[in-house]
């Protein structure tokens, strides 16, 4: 007859996430050469989904970067997964008014130092910095739902025509020109100017041209069409 025994309860090193956790981030493109497994306890290709030439998305869960392996032991795809992610974006986002964004003049964030204007002496655009509660704020550029909701929102308070800078997951300046492939060019190249290389972690690095919203995802300007890639 086997007797029982029993050891001291030993903690789970990995646990597995639950849908409501799941979230959305925006990478470089070169984050899936340079994090080429998850750290969900499967030790797994990374679950991503390329946004365009330059960015692509990736799905975590507080600090653990999710697999495809993780999405299926949670019976998602990773369709199903995107999409969900967003959905948690906005809930941690809403407000008793609506979602929340926060807005201030960019020029608060250290990185530049006057209201930028055009070489020819024409007056500059507004540019502000955006925050959003619960997530790092280019997450919501991630998902076409989240980043159409911003958008809006930001056309609603700035004009119809805006160009982003997204140099790291929790840094986001928008910008309000009359010309994003013209003077919104020049402009955001003065407001590039002013991320100094020495202030920018490189492994956090996202993105340092100026995108602009098209049909719910973040192109470079003059770049790939939205969605390249997104069957990968």
């Amino acid at each position: 007859m086997l007797a029982t025994a029993t050891t001291p309860v030993h903690p789970v090193i990995h646990s597995l996430p639950t849908a409501a956790t799941i979230q959305p981030r925006l990478h470089h493109r070169a984050w899936r050469e340079r994090v080429r497994f998850s750290n969900d306890g499967f030790c797994d290709s990374p679950a991503s989904i390329s946004l365009s030439r330059s960015l692509t998305m990736g799905l975590v869960a507080g600090d653990t970067t999710l697999s495809y392996r993780g999405l299926a032991e949670l019976g998602l795809g990773i369709r199903q997964g995107w999409d969900l992610a967003a959905d948690n974006l906005v809930r941690a986002a809403r407000c008793p008014e609506g979602t929340c964004f926060y807005l201030r003049d960019a020029v608060h964030t250290g990185l530049i130092d006057a209201p930028p204007t055009t070489s020819d002496g024409g007056a500059g655009v507004t540019a502000v910095q955006v925050k959003v509660p619960g997530a790092p704020v280019t997450s919501w550029l991630a998902h076409p739902r989240t980043f159409t909701i911003l958008h809006r929102h930001l056309q609603t308070r700035l004009g119809p025509e805006l160009i982003y800078l997204a140099p790291l997951p929790d840094l986001l300046i928008a910008c309000a020109t009359p010309d994003p492939t013209g003077t919104g060019q020049e402009v955001a190249g003065l407001l590039t100017g002013g991320l100094a290389e020495a202030r920018i972690p490189g492994e956090h690095y996202i993105c340092a041209t100026p995108l602009v919203y098209r049909l719910g995802f973040p192109a470079v300007v003059g770049g790939g069409g939205p969605g390249a890639g997104l069957g990968s």
